[in-house]
């Protein structure tokens, strides 16, 4: 199957909707805003690997320059060289960025240099193969990086990607799918990469350290003259990950990165459960008899939608329904400022759930 990224055609739509913050509107809100939580004011140089058009690349660096370090600097990467026909210039208009093309299934780079404190690939490792993750890609990555660097990987839930059927999950190397999700006819290969086969992957690299974090579903609707953001309420334990949109994997160089990994990788969840709160309150939990810990009872077709209870307290609010996108707008915020009435959520405006494009 030929890449449709190195179709000119498809390279010139696909520069313009990734920067298109309606069109592209879950990466913008969601996927950015999340990876930009795992660099601080440490962080000096990163690495982008699978840039793409390279508007995320550009932005991330002038972004960290102003408010974490006037110093920082990046370097975006993708395979294609049609992308890289849009990325380049980017490079001319904001400092400290630079693009380069690299393909790590095949070739090695200068880039290999033990110099960077970040490799960021989102949602670029699901297009290659497992095997090739495991012998060059993953290994190449990681020559990038300082000891204390580590590497950010956001892929696709491919469980999701099936339409949650566990036995085409568990019988599928790979699927068809529509790249960008930008409602183009162009269709490009996506591997199917357990938590195993990553893992595995970043171990036989010489990854020390290492995590999966999710992404949660989120739906934009709209609320009087704004747009509302709301996650399945689903809490992002790694239990429950197949419940996520995104499947974020955080890997540290070598031990060196323990500080740094745990300091990332906090502020990411602390990020993710302000942010999308109702993934942290007690939805889908039950109160049981034993005072030690909740049970996560198994989702049912026409389960609770909400179900929030405080132990030791009779307070319980239900709502009850399909999936969560039957509620309304207008409901689900009855539903907040209820839960807050009752002590069970912290109070919070309606403005906190509330983005503007």
């Amino acid at each position: 199957m030929a890449n449709p990224y190195d179709n000119p055609e498809f390279a010139y739509s696909y520069a313009l909707n990734q920067a298109d913050r309606s069109k592209n509107r879950y990466e913008w809100a969601v996927t950015h805003p999340g990876t930009l939580q795992l660099i601080d004011d440490s962080v000096e140089r990163v690495l982008d690997y699978g840039c793409g058009g390279g508007v995320f690349t550009a932005l991330m660096t002038a972004s960290a320059r102003e408010s974490l370090n006037p110093g920082f600097e990046s370097v975006g990467t993708d395979a294609s060289a049609m992308m890289m026909r849009y990325a380049m210039p980017l490079g001319d208009h904001f400092p400290g960025t630079e693009f380069r093309q690299w393909d790590a299934v095949k070739d090695t780079s200068d880039l290999q240099d033990k110099s960077f404190d970040r490799v960021f690939a989102k949602l670029v490792l699901n297009y290659i193969s497992n095997q090739d993750l495991a012998d060059s890609v993953m290994p190449r990555l990681r020559e990038c990086l300082k000891d204390d660097g580590l590497l950010v990987a956001v892929l696709p839930n491919p469980l999701r990607e099936v339409g949650y059927s566990k036995s085409a999950y568990s019988s599928i190397d790979s699927i068809d799918v529509n790249v960008g999700s930008f409602s183009t006819d162009d269709s490009t290969k996506s591997f199917r990469h357990t938590f195993e086969d990553v893992i595995k992957a970043a171990d036989s690299a010489g990854f020390e350290i290492g995590t999966v974090l999710g992404l949660p579903e989120v739906r934009f609707e709209p609320y009087k003259k704004q747009i509302m953001k709301i996650a399945h309420p689903m809490p992002m334990v790694f239990e429950n990950l197949n419940a996520a949109k995104r499947w974020v994997y955080v890997f540290g160089a070598t031990e060196a990165a323990s500080d740094t990994f745990d300091a990332t990788v906090s502020r990411f969840k602390y990020w993710r459960e302000t942010q999308y709160p109702e993934i942290a309150d007690r939805a889908h939990m039950m109160v049981t008899d034993d005072t030690s810990d909740v049970d996560i009872p198994v989702l049912l077709p026409h389960s609770a939608l909400y179900d929030y209870a405080r132990r030791g307290s009779n307070h319980v609010v239900v709502a009850n329904g399909e999936y969560a996108e039957h509620l309304s707008p207008k409901q689900k915020i009855r539903i907040f400022r209820d839960l807050a009435r009752k002590g069970i959520r912290d109070k919070g405006p309606v403005s906190d759930f509330l983005i503007d494009f």
